[in-house]
């Protein structure tokens, strides 16, 4: 996807570092014989790239974003909110989640995922409060690490039912709301 979306940039970066003056670069070849891309600078210029040049159609679209208090998860929380989507959000950590709703403006509930019905909570709040659900950003996940000597059937429950289960949960709720809505329209 990052691929994709940087080779609809390119174009766009050279305009953008002509009309700036800057250094920016996507994918810049990095290691000792240029073997490796670094996605932070790709990353960070289409971040820039997205906020000035490029629209991605997310005004007005309802956006649940999982994991949205730290990382990945508050990085695309921020993006979207900055592109116009109507968020809510979702995340174990309460603090963190209040913080960065309270920052964008965002609607959000703590659910910790690994219980297998927190996902159609967190869909059906998200349909309550605004009657729809447009799109879905899986970004929790737990990096809870072990070995095949240290690791434990316990960790494993808990990273497949964060790492994977949740995923799968929360996008089959949000597919029966769209179908619902397809099929009223």
């Amino acid at each position: 996807m990052l691929g994709q979306a940087q080779d609809r940039a390119r174009p766009l970066c050279r305009r953008a570092r002509k009309a700036a003056g800057s250094g920016f670069r996507v994918g810049r070849r990095v290691g000792a014989q240029g073997g490796g891309i670094d996605r932070r600078g790709a990353c960070a210029e289409l971040g820039v790239l997205g906020r000035h040049l490029l629209d991605l159609g997310l005004t007005g679209k309802v956006v649940i974003v999982t994991g949205a208090a730290s990382g990945i998860g508050a990085a695309v929380a921020r993006v979207a909110g900055t592109e116009g989507a109507v968020l809510f959000l979702t995340d174990r950590n309460e603090a963190g989640l209040q913080r960065i709703a309270a920052d964008l403006g965002a609607a959000c509930l703590t659910a910790d995922l690994v219980g297998a019905a927190a996902p159609l909570v967190v869909v059906s709040a998200c349909v309550a409060r605004f009657g729809r659900v447009d799109g879905l950003v899986n970004a929790a996940g737990l990096t809870t690490r072990g070995s095949f000597v240290t690791g434990s059937a316990e960790v494993w429950d808990q990273l497949f039912a964060v790492n994977a289960r949740a995923g799968f949960l929360m996008m089959q709720a949000i597919m029966a709301d769209m179908l619902a809505r397809r099929l009223l329209s």
